[in-house]
């Protein structure tokens, strides 16, 4: 299972932890191989005031539940 590059992971972790204290969107499919999940819940973790939504799909859930990652940006705004 390929992983985010270190350094771009890193790199992500660090903007998150100095930017103002605005609420964040992460999402992510669960069954995603291509960006593990784990790697969404460590951002999250990193960031202040960060949402997390995961969906039951994988890499591709933006267009296999639209409607349901709509909502939840409707929701999130």
């Amino acid at each position: 299972m390929q992983t985010c590059d270190p350094l771009v992971f890193q790199k992500i972790l660090e903007f998150g932890r100095h930017v103002s204290p605005v609420p964040v969107l992460i999402t992510d499919g669960r069954s995603d191989i291509i960006d593990p999940p784990k790697n969404s819940l460590i951002i999250a973790n990193q960031i202040p005031f960060s949402w997390l939504a995961f969906f039951e799909e994988g890499h591709a859930f933006l267009f296999q539940s639209f409607q349901k990652f709509a909502d939840t940006v409707n929701l999130f705004l």
